[in-house]
C-alpha cells in the first residue's frame, strides 16, 4: 500500500509514529531522527523523505479531502525527482502533481526561487504533460505544494504562478492531523503491515 522508499531506510519507524498524535510531535521525533546518522542518511534528505512519507499515508488514509484538494490516486516519484514528489488525481479527477518541502520553520513562507518551486511547474508540464488548471474557471488547481512551512509567500503565489499553484501549509495540516486518532492509529497499523 505505501510505496515510499523510506519505510526501508528509516532509522526508526516505529518510533516515528509510536504515541504519536499531532504533526508537531511528528516533525520533532523526524528531526531528531535525523541526527541519528548523517553520514548514511543526510540530514536535510532525512526528514524530506519522512515527510514525503507522511504526505503519503495522509493522502491513502484521507482520500477525497477537499481541503486537500480532493486529492486520491496517490504515487509517490522517485526516480528521477525534479521538482515533482507525487502523482494523483485532483478533486474533479484530473491529473495532478505534488511537491512536498518540509521546513522547521512553522512561520516560514516558501519562495519559488529559494526553495525552488519552479520545477514543480516545470516538470508538471515537461515530463508529465499536465497544463495549469484555468484560474478565471474556478476549476481545482493541478498543482500542490505540500508543507510544513507556513504558506507561500504572496509574491510567489500570486504574482510568480499567478494562482496556479495551491498551497497546503502547517496550519491546514494540524487541524486535519492534531488528535485524530483514527488517522494516527492507521498509520500505526500499516507500518506494523509493511513488507519490509
Amino acid at each position: 500500500m505505501v510505496k515510499h522508499t523510506f519505510k526501508y531506510n528509516a532509522h526508526d519507524l516505529n518510533g516515528l509514529f509510536e504515541g504519536t498524535n499531532k504533526l508537531s510531535t511528528f516533525c520533532r521525533k523526524l528531526e531528531t531522527q535525523a541526527e541519528t546518522d548523517i553520514n548514511r542518511y543526510p540530514r536535510d534528505q532525512y526528514v524530506g523523505d519522512g515527510f514525503e512519507f507522511l504526505v503519503e499515508l495522509i493522502f491513502k488514509l484521507l482520500p477525497y479531502n477537499r481541503t486537500l484538494g480532493g486529492i486520491y490516486n496517490y504515487t509517490p516519484t522517485q526516480v528521477d525527482d525534479n521538482g515533482v514528489d507525487g502523482i494523483a488525481k485532483n478533486w474533479d479527477g484530473k491529473d495532478c502533481v505534488v511537491q512536498v518541502k518540509y521546513r522547521g520553520d512553522s512561520r516560514y513562507q516558501l519562495t519559488a526561487n529559494k526553495d525552488h518551486l519552479s520545477n514543480l511547474v516545470k516538470e508538471a508540464t515537461i515530463k508529465y504533460r499536465i497544463p495549469p488548471h484555468d484560474v478565471s474557471k474556478k476549476q481545482v488547481s493541478k498543482y500542490f505544494i505540500i508543507t510544513t512551512a507556513k504558506d507561500l509567500h504572496y509574491y510567489t503565489k500570486d504574482e510568480f504562478f499567478l494562482g496556479s499553484v495551491e498551497c497546503i501549509g502547517r496550519d491546514t495540516l494540524k487541524k486535519l492531523l492534531d488528535n485524530n486518532k483514527g488517522f494516527w492509529r492507521d498509520c500505526r497499523k500499516i507500518i506494523n503491515n509493511l513488507e519490509i
